[in-house]
Formats: structure tokens, C-alpha cells, sequence
């Protein structure tokens, strides 16, 4: 299923240059990080690309799984952003404390926050 094409133009112009929260992995066992690079690199077709230590448990999870999901922070959500820095637990469906809940795609989708990739 496509992404509406109007959806995707307003949460990629909600990137900016400040903190976002990357998800991937599986219902089982997800992973997720603090993102502070990324930038939009196409519109066509809608692109992002972003910095990643490839020594984390979130690229592992991206390069066995090939999904992952982007999570845009809201400006009063910088705790969001900082509970991400050293991983991800999930507990009683929750992620770090964030609700949590599968996509389309299968990735990891924080419900909370305001806008997702």
C-alpha cells in the first residue's frame, strides 16, 4: 500500500535539523534510536537519509529486517528523543516508556509521536 502522497509531503516537511527516533526490528524484539542527522535527499522519490553507528543494535536490526520506521520529535517531546540514546526495552508494550505499536511494514511505530517515515 502507498504512502498518500499529501501525508508524506507534510511529515517530510516536518524534518528538520534536530532530534528524531528511529525504530526497526520485530514485535519481539525491536530496536530503536536517537537520530541527529538526517536530512531529506529526494523528492522524488521522497528519500531521507541519515546517520546510524553501525556498531548499534538498531543498524543490526535495520540491515537483518530492511524496514525501519523515522519518528519526527515534537518540540515539547525532547524527553522522547533523549529516552532513545542507549537503545530500546520493551516492556508491557511499551518501548522505554512510549507506546508502541507494529506498522504496516512491520517496524516499530511510536504512536506518540506527532509524525512518522
Amino acid at each position: 500500500m502507498a504512502m498518500d502522497p499529501a501525508v508524506r509531503k507534510k511529515a517530510l516537511r516536518m524534518l528538520t535539523y534536530g532530534l528524531c527516533v528511529a525504530t526497526s526490528g520485530n514485535e519481539a524484539t525491536p530496536a530503536a534510536g536517537t537520530i541527529n542527522w538526517i536530512s531529506q535527499s529526494s523528492f522524488s522519490p521522497p528519500w531521507v537519509m541519515m546517520a546510524i553507528k553501525a556498531d548499534s543494535g538498531l543498524y543490526q536490526a535495520i540491515v537483518e529486517s530492511r524496514i525501519f520506521a523515522v519518528h519526527i520529535v515534537g518540540k515539547s517531546q525532547k524527553d522522547m528523543a533523549m529516552a532513545f540514546f542507549k537503545g530500546a526495552e520493551l516492556s508491557d508494550g511499551t518501548l522505554n516508556s512510549y507506546r508502541v505499536e507494529t506498522g504496516e511494514t512491520g517496524a516499530p511505530l511510536l504512536v506518540d509521536a506527532p509524525a512518522w517515515v
